[in-house]
C-alpha cells in the first residue's frame, strides 16, 4: 500500500511506548504500522462505501487516514483543475482539533479546521475558495459542512472521501442525515466511510437488531463491516479499570433510612396483597413494580439512602419508557404507583 512507512519505535523521539494504540483513539506518532484488521477494512472501504464498527481504541481514526491516503492522488491536484477534496465530519467542535491531529500525524497533506459556525456562516464564496484550495483534507463539523454544501460553495462533485465519525447519530434527526440526502441526487457522490464504537446508538431489542443495521447501511448507502478475528481485536480495544472496594452495613442516625424503609416497605406490602389472577409470572401486572421496588430496598439497605436516590432517578427514567408505551390500562396504574413511590424515594 502506499505511503506506510515502517520505522522502529526507538527511534521516536518521544520514547518507545509514546501514542501505543491503546492509550487512546487518535495515536500522535506517525510509525504507526496498521494491524491486520486494519488492513482488512481498509481493502473493503476502498471497495465500496463502509460502515466501520471498532471498539474505542481499536484506532478506526487510522483507517480513515488509511484510507485518505490511498486516494490522495485525487487530492494533491489543483482544485480549479480535475482536483478533488476529503472532508471529515465530526459531531462536536472539541473533536475537530483531534481528528486534525491524526491526519497531519499520519500524512503530509494540508489540513484546514473548521469548528465555529457563527464564525464560517459569515465568511464569503472567495474565502472558502481559498480555504480549499490551499487544504487538501478539510477537517469540520457537520453542521459546518451541511451549511457549506447547501449554500453551494462546496459541491459534492468536487469531494473524493467523507468520513463520518460518529456515524450511528445519523439514525437520529442529525444533520448527517440531512447531509446523505444531499447526496442522494449527486451522480458523482464521494466514497463514505463512517466510523462508530456503537453502531445502534442506544439499546435494542435482540429480534430488531439486524433490522436496525440495515436501517443504518440504508442512510450511509454503505456496508457495515468489523474484524473477522474479534479475538485478536479485543486486544488492542480499551479495556475498563475495575476496581473492587468493600463497605461495611450502613448506619444511619439520622433517621431518613428507617423512613424510607417504611415507605418502601408498605408499597411492597400492598402489591403482595394485591390478588390479580393472571395465567403467568410475567403477566401479573405487579411484578414489574414488585421487582423494582425490592432492588430500591436492598441499594437503601446496603449502601444508605445517597445511592438509593441515584438508583430510584434512574428507574424512574426507565420506568417513563414502560408507562409510555404500556397498553393495558392496569398495568399502566400500577407503573404509574411505582414511579410515585420511587420519586419519594428520590427527595
Amino acid at each position: 500500500m502506499a505511503g506506510l512507512q515502517l520505522v522502529t519505535p526507538a527511534s521516536n523521539p518521544m520514547g518507545p511506548f509514546f501514542g501505543l494504540p491503546w492509550q487512546q483513539e487518535a495515536i500522535h506518532d506517525n510509525i504507526y504500522t496498521p494491524r491486520k484488521y486494519q488492513v482488512e477494512l481498509l481493502e473493503a472501504a476502498l471497495e465500496h462505501n463502509t460502515i466501520v464498527c471498532l471498539n474505542t481504541g481499536s484506532g478506526k481514526t487510522f483507517i480513515a487516514v488509511l484510507l485518505t491516503k490511498e486516494l490522495s492522488h485525487q487530492i494533491r491536484g489543483d482544485l480549479v483543475e480535475q482536483g478533488k477534496r476529503t472532508v471529515f465530519l465530526v459531531n462536536a467542535a472539541s473533536s475537530v482539533i483531534q481528528q486534525a491531529a491524526s491526519v497531519r500525524t499520519h500524512s503530509d497533506l494540508q489540513v484546514g479546521e473548521y469548528m465555529c459556525v457563527e464564525k464560517t456562516s459569515s465568511w464569503s464564496r472567495e474565502k472558502w475558495s481559498q480555504e480549499m484550495i490551499e487544504n487538501q483534507v478539510l477537517v469540520m463539523t457537520c453542521h459546518i459542512f451541511l451549511h457549506v454544501l447547501k449554500s453551494g460553495v462546496l459541491p459534492l462533485w468536487k469531494l473524493n472521501l467523507v468520513v463520518f465519525d460518529e456515524c450511528h447519530l445519523a439514525i437520529t434527526d442529525h444533520p448527517y442525515r440531512e447531509i446523505m440526502k444531499l447526496c442522494e441526487g449527486c451522480p458523482c457522490s464521494p466514497r463514505i466511510l463512517g466510523l462508530t464504537a456503537s453502531i445502534l446508538n442506544g439499546k435494542c431489542d435482540p429480534s430488531e437488531l439486524e433490522q436496525k443495521i440495515q436501517n443504518l447501511e440504508r442512510i450511509l448507502r454503505s456496508n457495515a463491516e468489523t474484524a473477522t478475528d474479534l479475538v485478536v481485536l479485543d486486544r488492542y480495544a480499551s479495556q475498563p479499570r475495575e476496581v473492587v472496594l468493600d463497605c461495611g452495613p450502613y448506619l444511619d442516625k439520622s433517621g431518613l433510612s428507617e423512613h424510607l424503609l417504611s415507605e418502601l416497605d408498605e408499597a411492597l406490602h400492598f402489591l403482595n396483597d394485591c390478588n390479580i389472577p393472571v395465567p403467568r409470572e410475567d403477566r401479573d401486572p405487579t411484578f414489574i413494580s414488585k421487582q423494582v421496588l425490592s432492588d430500591c430496598r436492598a441499594v437503601l439497605l446496603v449502601l444508605g439512602p445517597w445511592c438509593a436516590d441515584k438508583v430510584a432517578g434512574i428507574m424512574v427514567r426507565e420506568l417513563q419508557k414502560y408507562i409510555k408505551h404500556e397498553q393495558e390500562e392496569i398495568n399502566r396504574k400500577f407503573l404509574l404507583f411505582t414511579d410515585t413511590i420511587l420519586r419519594k424515594v428520590c427527595v
